[in-house]
């Protein structure tokens, strides 16, 4: 099947996590099968510095604030030639890769989003930066960030992941039945494998009342409720295998697997993926106020907590 070459954002920050987030995107995304922006936002020396000018040794400050600013940009032009002979070397064509180092407008994820907003199919950046004492997915930069690209994937990056096994929390939702597309579309002419899971909590995973209820008849028609919900999720996770395989996956590369009775659906995930050396984990997000509630609990959001040396795509 014949299609695009897909556009993709590397927001960098000149930080080991951030070069890894090169060397991901580079083994996830076949050769030709994609366009690279590395892209940075510099910051820029505030206004009020430049009013210290009229008092006494203000403009030697200014002066240093200026060298700083000037050593900065050199680090990153130098960070984005190591970036990009990383894609070169893994086979990408050297003209499919665009380096843009722009002074910061308005704030590092809004001119992240800004630029989104000129049409990619996923943005990516580390969990951590040049910083590494915050984790960025639970800092303000990724907080602002999935909340001003609604129609963009976002992956996050941690650790050094394995990009040659893709999982993907997989329900009935839209959210995620667009994950599983996004996912096959973005592995093709890859070697990548697709496991496609579906993890369904049992009573112990409900209430206090829901345990109580093991002791009691009812809990007889909760079980057999369960076992109807894991035949029609069995049936649906064909129907997404066939979804894949129809995007030019080889159908031994695809696989099913449905987990039952556990307590918390993230931390199956997240288990799942490190117990079969899977470094990439794809969760949709759903509902009207896909934000609003990707952040109040849901299953990517946890997933995104605790998957902190994989690549976790939040796919729209």
């Amino acid at each position: 099947m014949n299609e695009h070459p897909k556009r993709i954002l590397l927001a960098l920050d000149g930080s080991e996590q951030s070069y890894r987030a090169v060397e991901y995107a580079a083994g996830i995304l076949a050769p030709g099968n994609a366009f690279f922006v590395l892209f940075h936002v510099l910051p820029t020396i505030p206004d009020i510095y430049y009013d210290l000018d009229a008092y006494a040794g203000g403009r030697a400050w200014i002066h240093t604030s200026h060298a700083w600013f000037l050593g900065q940009k050199k680090q990153m032009e130098d960070f984005m030639k190591t970036a990009k002979a990383a894609l070169v070397r893994a086979g990408h064509p050297e003209e499919n890769i665009t380096v843009n180092i722009q002074d910061k407008k308005v704030g590092i994820a809004r001119d992240i989003a800004y630029e989104v907003q000129s049409g990619y199919d996923a943005v990516v950046l580390g969990r951590t930066g040049v910083s590494k004492i915050k984790d960025i997915v639970l800092g303000s930069t990724a907080n602002k960030l999935l909340g001003r690209v609604s129609g963009t994937a976002v992956w996050f990056i941690g650790g050094k992941p394995n990009p040659g096994k893709i999982l993907v929390a997989a329900d009935p939702s839209e959210g995620a039945q667009r994950a599983v597309d996004a996912a096959a579309s973005m592995g093709r002419g890859t070697e990548s494998e697709y496991i496609l899971l579906h993890v369904q909590r049992g009573l112990m995973g409900y209430s206090p009342v829901m345990v109580e209820a093991r002791m009691t008849v009812e809990n007889e028609e909760l079980q057999k409720k369960l076992r109807e919900h894991q035949r029609e999720q069995l049936g649906f996770l064909d129907h997404l295998k066939a979804r894949v395989i129809a995007e030019g996956a080889p159908p031994d590369k695809v696989s099913t697997h449905f987990i039952s009775d556990v307590y918390s659906r993230a931390e199956a995930i997240v288990d799942y993926a490190v117990k079969n050396d899977i470094g990439t984990i794809v969760v949709g997000r759903r509902g009207l106020s896909r934000v609003q509630e990707f952040f109040m609990g849901r299953v990517g959001y946890k997933v995104m907590q605790l998957a902190n040396k994989s690549a976790v795509w939040v796919v729209a």
